[in-house]
């Protein structure tokens, strides 16, 4: 091969190489600049609930109840959504981690990872709302 020949096919091959690099970037930054940022921290969902009381208009402590569904285990609370509105909350119980605690008011909290997989759920209750000892 000549030499004049081996010298133009390797500036063609570097004016090649050169112009897909320059595209891969800009494109690429495009793109990039282009879709939405996942939240570089997790997310809390707090929601605010309350007591239910119970039918017989007998009064205690914090109540909450628990329902099943075919053979999934729910813990049933209502949300606080403004004053006097409520909705009702069907909680999993087998992934819900439960805190007994008098230095908050009960609540449930849902934390999610920035892949949008959620970490963890807590419901919060106050202490002694657990009944530990049944009388038959």
């Amino acid at each position: 091969m000549k030499k004049q020949t081996v010298i133009f096919v390797c500036i063609f091959v570097l004016v090649i190489a050169a112009a897909l690099i320059a595209n891969y970037f800009s494109y690429g930054s495009i793109i990039a600049r282009s879709l939405p940022k996942p939240p570089a921290t997790n997310t809390l969902e707090h929601y605010d609930i309350v007591s239910l009381e119970k039918s017989n208009g007998i009064s205690g402590g914090f109540v909450f109840g628990i329902g099943m569904v075919g053979t999934k285990i729910y813990y049933v609370v209502y949300e606080k959504k403004a004053e006097d509105r409520y909705k009702l909350l069907k909680i999993d119980a087998e992934i819900t981690e439960i805190v007994e605690t008098d230095s908050k008011p009960p609540s449930y909290e849902v934390t999610t990872k920035p892949s949008g997989v959620i970490e963890k759920r807590v419901l919060t209750i106050p202490k002694n709302t657990i009944r530990k000892e049944f009388k038959l």
